[in-house]
């Protein structure tokens, strides 16, 4: 994996006091969005309206658990914001293989201080800033990488490339309507 930096110290919590809430959070948000626990998740985002609880209890039917959770963190655009990178392996009911996947959050302090995965428009700098976070060498490597083992796994494993198959097509039956 790309060794990602150091994060910025804030307000008096330490760069490993940071890591531990942003772990946390996204520990909690995993959690919460297997079980469809829309309580929780309104905690751990900026704006619940942009979760479409329906998608999440589609996913819920077939996601038995998020595992091995784990976290790159960049400094975001302003202060008290972050570019997390999220590892995880996906358990599939009734498919031993764990599937590999990878996504990206912004998470910012609120106004009291809370750390809230943002769901909401970014200012244009905001967005500038990701982008150029996303297209980096170290994340474009992370990015290949997770790729990589998806591609091995969905080749090598009958199970998990039915899945997909059954994926696609629900997909394109969708567009198709």
């Amino acid at each position: 994996m790309a060794s990602f930096g150091a994060i910025h110290s804030l307000n008096g919590k330490s760069e490993g006091n940071i890591r531990q809430e942003l772990d946390a959070l996204v520990q909690r948000y995993y959690t919460a969005k297997q079980q469809v626990d829309m309580d929780t998740i309104a905690g751990c985002v900026s704006n619940v309206g942009h979760i479409d609880e329906k998608k999440l209890m589609t996913e819920s039917e077939y996601v038995e658990e998020y595992r091995n959770i784990n976290c790159k963190i960049l400094d975001g655009a302003t202060k008290g914001s972050y570019r997390v990178y999220v590892y995880y392996d996906v358990k599939i009911f009734d498919i031993d293989t764990l599937i590999p996947s990878l996504n990206a959050l912004y998470i910012k302090q609120d106004e009291q201080g809370n750390f809230k995965i943002y769901l909401d428009t970014l200012k244009s700098g905001e967005q500038k800033y990701i982008d150029k976070l996303d297209s980096s060498k170290q994340v474009q490597e992370l990015v290949h990488s997770v790729q990589k083992q998806l591609e091995t796994v969905i080749s090598q494993d009958s199970e998990v490339r039915g899945f997909y198959e059954m994926l696609e097509n629900a997909q394109k039956s969708d567009t198709a309507k």
